[in-house]
């Protein structure tokens, strides 16, 4: 509503996320699943922590920990669906396959599990290419070597690193050419 409100374009993962919400709680809802505490829990947890960002952002207090809250929500939708595979794998089990290893019964129906299944996975798989998008430099995974270069100027600053700090607050431009990456990067938002 508030992006509405202020015209900012809503994304497709914003639309869907909450469309697909939508669907997966009156699934969840009518299929009475024994698992979805779980998810509505770390929902929760996860929009507390994000609201508190806004509330921060909008006093105009600059959060170093933004990408934290996309991570957040990354490992939300990883619990979620542990929980959620292990409940529906005892489900099926307890239901067709009596005689494999099983933890005893979920209650829910199957439709409801294939919702959850489905819908939880999909969150996972835009919030992760979300994150790579808005925060590596090429919207792509960083490659192991960039992160052990990373890794080796870290651990021994030489005294060129002064001299490209000055440089990059003069001109904006880092060594390699690329801008600084800005902390005002879009960030998809409930």
């Amino acid at each position: 509503m508030f992006l509405f409100l202020k015209k900012k374009p809503l994304t497709f993962l914003h639309c869907y996320h909450h469309g697909a919400t939508a669907v997966l709680c009156y699934t969840q809802l009518i299929g009475h699943t024994a698992v979805s505490w779980v998810p509505i829990t770390m929902n929760l947890t996860v929009h507390v922590v994000m609201y508190w960002y806004y509330f921060q952002s909008a006093r105009g207090i600059r959060i170093w920990w933004k990408e934290w809250v996309t991570r957040l929500q990354i490992i939300q939708f990883v619990i979620d669906l542990g929980f959620v595979y292990f409940a529906s794998y005892n489900f099926f089990i307890s239901t067709y396959y009596t005689w494999m290893p099983h933890q005893g019964s979920c209650a829910g129906e199957e439709f409801a599990a294939f919702a959850g299944i489905g819908v939880l996975s999909s969150y996972l798989v835009l919030f992760v290419l979300f994150y790579f998008a808005t925060y590596s430099k090429d919207g792509k995974p960083p490659s192991a070597r960039r992160t052990l270069r990373r890794m080796s100027q870290a651990e021994a600053p030489g005294p060129h690193i002064a001299a490209d700090a000055a440089r990059v607050k003069a001109t904006g431009v880092e060594a390699d050419g690329v801008l600084p990456r800005s902390r005002k990067a879009p960030m998809w938002t409930d």
